[in-house]
């Protein structure tokens, strides 16, 4: 009786710590909104802790009922919390290390582990019933995050990253243990060391899981401030080279002000790039060589230039314009599925402003495009290459349906 009663007194005292430690991380991230709006992968986790913090709430009832009494209403919505907790965290992981797309969680990840979710609390009878649903879940979700976090390519295995991986993978060692002792004395293995530590994980699981959680949201943090960081190590770097006449006359392109083809060539504004997966996208200007025939190449210059102010406006700091001759152009967007980009393209590009240059007609600024994506700096050239392509076939097709007039002299 007294054993029962200790064991009940410590998992008290351990939920009640977890449950204050994990409110004070979901409010921690929460008050993050600034550096991690931009960021998908931050978004999903910050919906992770505020789901944990929810499903670790509603179950303090459970753990203090007199005699292990169940209490559906407070199992029930933590099992619906804590799955949506796997899915965000999971989900989080996917997008920082593959680039997942955001569609995809919303629109079949949510619904199955709602689904899921109402399954197992509808079959089961009991918090042990509840929790074997779960186990295998919450075991496959860890331990398939902390593979993806550990097993990032160097230029992106941070000290964020390993710490974030690493906690993950001892929450799921812990859970193991956990379930080796909920589901051991079925098979007559209540005896082995394996029930054991099992044992001394149920009693003070709460603890060891509070423990690894500070762990893994502090390893969250340092990586989003590495990111951060990157980004803004890269803005000063844009700006030594525009306070540098010399780098400025081979890197800054003096008509456009766009980054030089010598510049991709030299890495030079690809920091974030090298780091991550994204989309390049190539654009040409339509009609460039019938307004300088029409009007000069002074006009042809400003349309060129209204241009790629235009563009620029309406870019994220982080995304890189190289001119990459004559009337093209490269855009890196890191961080950006290929589903992301194309119709953020499609609407910037379509927004443009026309150019309106003094004592003449406007003229509106028509662009072909072609997107590809890379999911890292080795398969960056290919991509530019698919690119290309994708653009010449556009240019090709616009043509095609008569929709590029040419310019007249009026």
């Amino acid at each position: 009786m007294m054993e029962r009663q200790l064991n009940d007194f410590i998992q008290v005292v351990g939920l009640t710590a977890q449950v204050s430690a994990t409110i004070l991380i979901a409010v921690f991230f929460l008050m993050l909104r600034l550096p991690g709006q931009r960021r998908a992968y931050f978004r999903f986790w910050r919906l992770a802790w505020v789901c944990l913090a929810l499903a670790l709430l509603v179950l303090i009832p459970q753990v203090r009922a007199e005699g292990g009494a169940q209490l559906p209403f407070s199992y029930g919505p933590y099992q619906m919390g804590k799955l949506l907790f796997l899915l965000f965290l999971l989900a989080g992981v996917l997008t920082y290390a593959r680039g997942l797309e955001r569609r995809r969680v919303w629109r079949v990840g949510l619904p199955a582990t709602i689904a899921y979710g109402l399954a197992s609390i509808l079959l089961s009878r009991s918090f042990t019933q509840v929790m074997g649903w779960q186990i295998p879940v919450l075991l496959t979700a860890y331990a398939s995050a902390a593979v993806l976090m550990l097993g990032l390519p160097a230029p992106r295995r941070t000290l964020g990253s390993r710490l974030t991986g690493m906690a993950m993978l001892l929450a799921s060692l812990l859970w193991l243990a956990n379930a080796v002792y909920t589901f051991a004395p079925a098979g007559g293995h209540a005896a082995g060391p394996g029930f054991q530590l099992g044992l001394f994980a149920s009693r003070y699981g709460s603890f060891a899981d509070l423990i690894l959680q500070v762990l893994m949201s502090f390893g969250m943090v340092v990586l989003l401030f590495e990111d951060t960081g990157r980004e803004t190590s890269e803005a000063y770097r844009r700006l030594a080279i525009s306070n540098h006449h010399l780098e400025r006359a081979a890197y800054i392109d003096p008509l456009t002000g766009a980054l030089t083809r010598r510049a991709f060539d030299e890495e030079k504004g690809m920091e974030m790039a090298a780091a991550n997966y994204g989309t390049v996208a190539m654009l040409d200007l339509d009609d460039l060589k019938a307004v300088n025939d029409a009007w000069g190449h002074e006009t042809g210059d400003g349309l060129l230039r209204h241009a790629v102010e235009a563009m620029r406006s309406r870019l994220r700091p982080l995304d890189q314009i190289y001119r990459w001759g004559g009337d093209e152009f490269a855009v890196l967007m890191v961080q950006t599925t290929l589903a992301e980009a194309s119709p953020r393209l499609e609407s910037l590009l379509a927004g443009l402003p026309a150019y309106a240059p003094p004592g003449l007609p406007s003229i509106p600024v028509r662009i072909s495009r072609g997107t590809a994506h890379f999911r890292s700096a080795n398969s960056l050239r290919q991509a530019l290459a698919e690119a290309d392509n994708a653009m010449l076939e556009d240019k090709r097709r616009r043509k095609g349906s008569g929709r590029m007039p040419a310019a007249e002299k009026p």
